[in-house]
């Protein structure tokens, strides 16, 4: 009987780190924090689609569609150069 509870332990451990955390990573916090009581909403929060915020952050991008961080630095580099070039442009009129 021992074996049974280890056994089962094992397998809601399992559960929680596969699926549990599965739903956590696609977005549907509360289904992951009310498996802990009900583990059928692990399965049901790994298997439907990830929220918005949640593809968009698996994307790399911010809600509403902006680049993320790694582009934002490249536009800033952009605008960097375009201002370099604006003020020698400048520097040649006068």
């Amino acid at each position: 009987m021992t074996f049974l509870w280890i056994l089962a332990g094992i397998v809601y451990i399992a559960c929680w780190m596969y699926l549990g955390l599965a739903s956590f990573r696609e977005g549907h916090y509360w289904l992951f924090w009310i498996g802990f009581v009900f583990p059928i909403l692990w399965i049901i929060g790994a298997f439907i689609a990830p929220t918005d915020r949640a593809a968009a952050r698996a994307a790399g991008l911010r809600l509403g569609g902006c680049p993320g961080p790694a582009n934002d630095r490249a536009d800033t580099q952009v605008s960097l150069i375009e201002s370099h070039a604006h003020m020698t442009n400048l520097k040649g009129m006068g």
